[in-house]
C-alpha cells in the first residue's frame, strides 16, 4: 500500500451535509484510520515537512529585506501611475 493511501484514508473524514459529524466520531474514525495505516513513519515524515516548509516560507515571505523591496516596488508604481495620469 502506498503513502498517498494511508494519508488519504486518515484525511477522509467526509461528512453528511444533513446531520454535523459529532468531535468524538471524528477522532475515533482517524484513530482507526491511523492504526490501519502501514507506514506511520513516512506518514509523520511527509505532515513534518509539510509543517516545517510552510513555516520556512512564511519566514521568508516575512523577511525584512523583502519589506523593502516590496516598499521599493510600491513606490516605483505609484509614481509610475501620477506620471501618466499628469501626462495624458
Amino acid at each position: 500500500m502506498c503513502v498517498c493511501a494511508d494519508v488519504r484514508a486518515l484525511a477522509s473524514s467526509k461528512q453528511s451535509d444533513s446531520e454535523p459529524e459529532d468531535f468524538d466520531a471524528w477522532l475515533m474514525k482517524n484513530a482507526e484510520a491511523w492504526e490501519k495505516a502501514e507506514q506511520k513513519p513516512a506518514i509523520v515524515a511527509w505532515i513534518s515537512a509539510a509543517v516545517l516548509l510552510f513555516v520556512f516560507a512564511e519566514w521568508l515571505i516575512h523577511l525584512p529585506a523583502l519589506d523593502i523591496v516590496s516598499l521599493l516596488h510600491t513606490h516605483t508604481d505609484a509614481y509610475r501611475h501620477t506620471h501618466a495620469r499628469t501626462h495624458t
